[in-house]
């Protein structure tokens, strides 16, 4: 989910952020869905969201600072 959220946050400022909210949001459901399968575990994963949501917003951010680095 954290690469899912970080590249809505960096493609928001670019693009028109509604169908790309949508998207994420089906994404995100369709993976809590399939692979959370306990209360305790939906919250174990509310609570590492954010955190993941910050490192996925740096991995997809990672390649456009490098190709601004190399200009």
């Amino acid at each position: 989910m954290g690469p899912l959220l970080g590249d809505l946050v960096r493609r928001s400022d670019r693009f028109g952020v509604g169908t790309l909210a949508v998207a994420t949001a089906l994404a995100i459901a369709f993976v809590a869905w399939r692979g959370i399968r306990s209360s305790r575990q939906a919250v174990q994963v509310a609570l590492a969201v954010v955190p993941m949501g910050l490192l996925g917003l740096v991995i997809v951010s990672a390649p456009d600072f490098l190709e601004g680095m190399t200009l």
